[in-house]
């Protein structure tokens, strides 16, 4: 018989997958779609195409989102990476950990609180 049972991968394989759709955004993948638009004439496609494009201030395009999504999954990135450290640290290091959690959080509250100050 084969052993079916294979050791648990502590990966997120959506964030994998995440990463892959933003790093094709980043490094030009809008190319494609303009090609493709090109040859086939599909709408949808031209619609995609424009999105690259600028908008002053009528609201936001897809092409906006690209470096938000890059900082968003390196922010959940990083909780994983650094909840990983944390679990390896001896129970010492427990209120340096929680003092930099209750950091993010600070930071967080200045943020919103300078957000809402200076719209």
């Amino acid at each position: 018989m084969v052993n079916t049972n294979k050791p648990v991968s502590g990966r997120l394989y959506s964030l994998d997958a995440l990463r892959g759709f933003d790093m094709f955004w980043i490094t030009g993948g809008e190319g494609i779609f303009i090609g493709l638009a090109s040859l086939t004439g599909w709408p949808g496609l031209k619609w995609r195409t424009a999105q690259p494009d600028y908008v002053p201030r009528y609201g936001f395009v897809f092409y906006y989102m690209i470096f938000s999504l890059f900082l968003f999954r390196a922010g959940i990135s990083l909780r994983f990476f650094f909840g990983g450290i944390a679990a390896l640290l001896p129970d010492t290091w427990a209120p340096l950990i929680d003092g930099i959690r209750l950091t993010d959080v600070a930071w967080v509250f200045l943020f919103i609180l300078f957000k809402k100050k200076y719209s």
